[in-house]
């Protein structure tokens, strides 16, 4: 049914060097494929070295990720925080300026919605439900290969140091959000259609 709230419009110049991710640590998601690819960007000096990979919830996987990215050189680059409540995930979405999903199947996710509606720059796997919410290089980045995943990625943090086209991008999310993707808007249209 959509977010349960619409944020207002948060201020761009807020966001911070952070990369986000925050599906559970199940094969499924393939968090190890967004270690490799943040390992690789950060080791490669193809991005700045304050940039951070926040790593919410948890899972099987846990420490496996951990062991991952101290064997990759950039522990003290990741934050893993474990599960978070709702409030404290929206504190990331807002200082974040990157959303990596990719996991291998999925439906829409709520947190694609939430982190377009706070301004996050959203790198997705190329599933069908993510494909109706973005449209590749025009409101977000698609990964049709886990293996480009870390160019994506990069393509996304230039966009974010392009303040128009990242206010651009933003103020698009926003509408769709907005327009499509509101708990109180969708039981509206739901009420109609019912009636």
């Amino acid at each position: 049914f959509g977010i349960q709230h619409l944020p207002e419009k948060q201020n761009l110049s807020q966001k911070k060097k952070i990369i986000l991710s925050n599906r559970l640590h199940k094969p499924l998601y393939r968090i190890d494929k967004i270690i490799s690819a943040f390992a690789h960007l950060i080791n490669s000096q193809l991005i700045d070295s304050d940039f951070k990979l926040i790593v919410t919830a948890s899972g099987e996987e846990s420490p496996a990720l951990q062991a991952q990215a101290k064997e990759l050189g950039i522990y003290d680059k990741v934050e893993f925080t474990g599960m978070l409540g709702y409030e404290q995930l929206v504190e990331y979405y807002k200082v974040a300026k990157v959303f990596v999903s990719v996991p291998i199947s999925d439906g829409t996710a709520s947190s694609l919605l939430e982190s377009m509606a706070y301004g996050c720059i959203p790198v997705l796997s190329n599933l069908p439900a993510n494909l109706e919410w973005v449209l590749d290089k025009i409101n977000g980045f698609i990964v049709p290969n886990v293996g480009d995943l870390g160019q994506q990625i990069l393509s996304a943090i230039k966009l974010s140091s392009n303040y128009d086209g990242y206010q651009k991008l933003y103020n698009f999310n926003h509408q769709v959000i907005s327009n499509k993707a509101t708990f109180q808007n969708n039981i509206k249209a739901f009420i109609e259609l019912y009636q």
